[in-house]
């Protein structure tokens, strides 16, 4: 059941993500095939980690233990703290939170994007729905990138072809009107 409500708990901006990437089908199967929101993704013990990047760290939990050997039970929280990066892709900065190991991971692989986007199983595994959210709107948005600039070629292409087709009727024509005044005249 937890898996349901971390689907309908999803923001508006990542269902409408997930629905484009999988063309308008906004069937729980297909959202989870294509952004990759399962329930093995859910932690048990720290729900928290769902709204940011943590790596996989969550709550530990051992003993503080006094000089006189007294041992009192306490919880280990992962070191978490909001930052704000920017996304190169989306053109926006994004709040969120982040452990400082995964900071480390975000500068080493160049940028907030590009560890969003790593092929890393082990990434993608730890990213948790606030990562899942923002990965599916990264690679969403570099898509539509792809084929505007696609289509913007073909425009370009066509437009030279039809330029050069232009030329080349305007050169003939020069050719020929050059040549027609250059024939002496027989009429006479």
């Amino acid at each position: 059941m937890i898996f349901g409500d971390a689907l309908r708990s999803l923001s508006a901006g990542a269902r409408r993500t997930c629905s484009a990437l999988t063309g308008g089908n906004t069937s729980t199967q297909v959202q989870t095939q294509t952004c990759s929101f399962t329930p093995s993704r859910l932690a048990h013990t720290y729900g928290r980690q769902q709204t940011g990047l943590y790596g996989g760290a969550h709550i530990q939990f051992g003993n503080s233990v006094a000089e006189s050997k007294v041992k009192t039970r306490r919880r280990f929280l992962p070191n978490v703290h909001p930052h704000t990066l920017y996304s190169k892709t989306l053109q926006r900065p994004i709040r969120i939170r982040i452990a400082t190991r995964v900071m480390r991971t975000i500068k080493k692989y160049g940028g907030l994007d590009e560890y969003l986007t790593a092929e890393s199983k082990g990434i993608q595994k730890t990213l948790g729905l606030r990562g899942e959210e923002l990965r599916a709107e990264i690679l969403f948005t570099r898509q539509m990138q792809q084929m505007i600039e696609a289509e913007d070629q073909a425009l370009r292409e066509t437009t030279q072809t039809e330029v050069d087709g232009q030329a080349e009727t305007s050169k003939t024509a020069a050719t020929t009107t050059d040549a027609d005044a250059a024939a002496p005249s027989t009429a006479a």
